[in-house]
Formats: C-alpha cells, structure tokens, sequence
C-alpha cells in the first residue's frame, strides 16, 4: 500500500487541476451571447454549485486524509526509532547481546542441543 501512495497523490492532483479548470477557468472563455455589452450576468445553476461544493469538500477532504496518514506514519516510524534506541541503551547497560526484537526460529541442533 505504501508504494501506492505516490500514485495516488498524483491522481488526485490531476483530477483537482482538471476540476479546478473546468469550474473556474473554462467558464470565463464561454460566450453566452452575441454582443459584448447587452447580457445579463448567468446566474448559477444548482448543478454549478453542486460542483463548485463538491470540488472545495474533495479538496479539504483529501487534504486532511493526507495529513492524518502521513501524521500517523510519523508516529509509527518515531515510536519504532525510540523503541530501538531504549533496546540499545539497555543491552549497552546490561551488556547482553541483542539487537533485534524479532523472534527468529532456531533449528533444533543450534549450541549445545543434540536433535534427536
């Protein structure tokens, strides 16, 4: 999932630029009638408004997703940083050897065992 994010991150940016585009900008190059001066401002429709809503909450939304999962990632990463260097601190105290959390399997014929 991690590799996904950058995928994603440039999807949604895409897609917020392309929106961003036809709300904003397309819609001042659109001439609505013949003569420069003789029309009357367009009023906008619900269907304008439901976009222009629906881009700006995407956008927010999308926004703090972002922050809220980079936040967390942070946190694991600095959680397992801290962890590592307690364990260090330790084993430099107790001058015992280990350095590695993870319980590996050991064959049954490791050290001083007979397997039988």
């Amino acid at each position: 999932m991690q590799s996904l994010v950058p995928l994603l991150l440039v999807i949604s940016a895409v897609s917020f630029t392309v929106s961003y585009y036809k709300l904003y900008v397309l819609p001042k190059y659109a001439k609505s009638c013949d003569t420069d001066c003789a029309c009357e401002p367009t009023k906008n429709s619900f269907q304008q408004k439901f976009s222009v809503w629906t881009f700006w909450v995407g956008l927010v939304a999308s926004i703090i997703f972002f922050t809220y999962f980079e936040y967390q990632n942070y946190k694991a990463n600095s959680t397992a940083k801290a962890t590592i260097k307690t364990e260090q601190i330790i084993n430099s105290t107790n001058k015992t050897i280990s350095t590695d959390t993870t319980e590996t399997e050991k064959p049954c014929c490791s050290g001083d065992k007979k397997c039988e």
